[in-house]
């Protein structure tokens, strides 16, 4: 889980220096989509585009896969969609920010449901427990030296 905590911190920089550039200039097109204005369409997708051959049965889609997911949303965005008051948005480009604020909900949310779980016994699986590193780091030293 460590990876995309990390990466989600890392767009979420970038997508802050977008907006401040943004803000601080008088631009006049703005570089992310609104949600509610900005509604795609077919020609959007034609505009400077050149015809391609694509074999039979081969992805052409002009999107990544994680832009496709979030419908053209940014980082700042999907944050703000849940909820989290935009003082507390420029926070979460510190990952370990995010270890401290969603696993709260995440208990909450849980016990909401009914979920019996002793939380006695649970515990942050990145290099954030410095115990659970050290013996993962363990394990894969110990699986090297056994296969390779």
């Amino acid at each position: 889980t460590g990876m995309p905590i990390s990466a989600a911190a890392m767009k979420l920089v970038e997508c802050l220096k977008q907006r401040e550039v943004v803000g601080s200039s008088a631009a006049k097109s703005r570089p992310y989509a609104d949600p509610v204005t900005d509604v795609p369409t077919a020609d959007d997708d034609l505009q400077g585009s050149e015809e391609v051959a694509v074999p039979t049965g081969q992805f052409s889609g002009k999107k990544s896969k994680a832009v496709a997911k979030s419908g053209d949303l940014d980082q700042y965005d999907i944050l703000q969609s849940m909820g989290i008051p935009e003082s507390d948005i420029p926070k979460f480009v510190d990952p370990s920010f995010w270890l401290k604020y969603f696993p709260p909900l995440a208990v909450q949310d849980l016990k909401r449901m009914g979920a019996a779980i002793d939380w006695r016994r649970s515990f942050l699986t990145t290099d954030f427990n410095p115990h659970y590193d050290a013996f993962v780091r363990w394990q894969f030293r110990k699986s090297r030296e056994q296969y390779l």
